[in-house]
């Protein structure tokens, strides 16, 4: 049935109409906000994403990438060592040291740690655990995934934030904060620049928005969806209470029914099909002008009196 026949067809169409509309535009606005009650505020919910990425080159302090005469056994022992930073990266103390430099709290970063043919599975890292509301939270996230080089001491950063700027300060963060770890534990261990490695970054991060217009899609979706919800559920509830209310009423128009109207039949007397009246009361039976021999059992007899 077409929609406005469907709503002709309503006892109240516009008032089912108009709460439908304010509920569906209540809910699109809280999918673009945050609602507030106490204060009344409304903060910005984050639904468009920022994504930015970096390389970064292990090296050796007399720069191994240039040095012709570091063979090929010390880039393979880079490329573990690449490896291993990869993995140092996604633990906590690399992440507060990431955090401090992106401004971002340690405990809202996560961060996917290089795969190998021998891992080919990310292993559980303290807080980087996930859970089914993070698909609630995926926009307010700041994410790391970092991808090493099999060939090569090469890492890299691909880094997604609320924003483009957030997600360019994440991915430079990540360097940076991985330079300030190993800084600290060298002086920790008291090892010598010349002994320490080298992580140099190449170029600077630049972040773009991987979903432009996303907030308002999304609330157009949720917009039409609760519409439709409600309005048919409305529709359901209203139409269910008129059609109890017509029944009622058609019920009530009907003349009552007295005792005197009923046609009077004798109690022990029926009629068969053909029009023949069969007389319970007694033995003498008449079927179609005819007296058939009935022999009654003993049970029979008690009760028609016989001896």
């Amino acid at each position: 049935m077409p929609l406005a026949s469907h709503i002709r067809e309503s006892p109240r169409p516009a008032v089912a109409l108009v709460v439908s509309v304010l509920v569906a535009a209540l809910a699109a606005v809280w999918s673009l906000y945050k609602i507030g009650l106490v204060p009344p505020s409304l903060t910005p919910r984050s639904a468009e994403m920022g994504a930015a990425s970096t390389e970064l080159v292990v090296d050796t302090p007399d720069t191994a990438i240039l040095d012709l005469r570091q063979g090929t056994t010390s880039l393979e022992s880079l490329n573990n060592r690449a490896l291993l930073l990869g993995n140092v990266m996604a633990s906590l103390p690399v992440r507060e040291y990431i955090g401090r430099r992106a401004h971002v709290a340690p405990d809202a970063i996560r961060v996917a740690a290089p795969l190998t043919t021998d891992f080919p599975r990310p292993l559980a890292v303290t807080g980087n655990a996930k859970h089914t509301t993070d698909l609630l939270r995926s926009a307010d996230h700041y994410r790391l995934s970092i991808e090493a080089n099999p060939t090569v001491p090469v890492l890299y950063i691909h880094a997604q934030a609320p924003s483009a700027k957030a997600a360019a300060e994440l991915a430079n963060g990540s360097v940076d904060g991985l330079r300030d770890y190993l800084a600290a534990v060298a002086a920790s261990d008291r090892v010598a620049p010349p002994q320490q490695v080298r992580v140099r970054q190449l170029g600077r991060a630049r972040g773009g928005v991987i979903n432009d217009g996303a907030g308002l899609q999304f609330a157009l979706v949720v917009f039409l969806g609760v519409f439709g919800a409600s309005f048919g559920l409305l529709r359901f509830l209203d139409r269910r209470k008129h059609r109890s209310r017509t029944t009622e009423q058609r019920e009530s128009d009907l003349p009552p029914v007295t005792p005197a109207e009923l046609p009077a039949e004798g109690p022990q007397d029926e009629r068969d099909l053909d029009g023949t009246w069969l007389d319970f009361g007694s033995t003498d039976w008449v079927v179609d002008g005819h007296k058939p021999e009935v022999e009654l059992g003993s049970a029979g007899r008690d009760r028609a009196g016989d001896p």
